[in-house]
């Protein structure tokens, strides 16, 4: 069974098109035949490669550990929610929590 960071990476390289285009994204940090073992579950995906992945994409904190697969599943409501909710302060989503909590 692939870990859940092997399987945000085959994501990934589904949102950036081709692996190619993510491995140049990924340089010098890796490569394209590391990546392919990688999501291939052959090759172990370290914290320190996750965190440094997350740090080169610009993707917040410890998402290679999260289930993202239901990103490519959202509806377009979700995904206008999502949105709405990414511009909001910290304060808000706090109060934003609590009322749907």
């Amino acid at each position: 069974m692939l870990s859940i960071r092997a399987i945000n990476l085959s994501l990934l390289t589904y949102l950036y098109e081709h692996l190619y285009i993510l491995a140049g994204e990924l340089e010098p940090i890796t490569n394209k035949a590391a990546l392919i073992r990688m999501r291939q579950g052959e090759k172990e995906i370290t914290d320190e490669m996750a965190r440094r992945i997350e740090e080169k994409l610009a993707l917040p904190g410890n998402w290679m550990d999260r289930d993202n697969h239901e990103l490519i599943r959202m509806s377009a409501l979700d995904y206008r929610i999502s949105k709405k909710v990414l511009t909001l302060t910290e304060k808000e989503k706090c109060g934003l929590d609590a009322f749907i909590s």
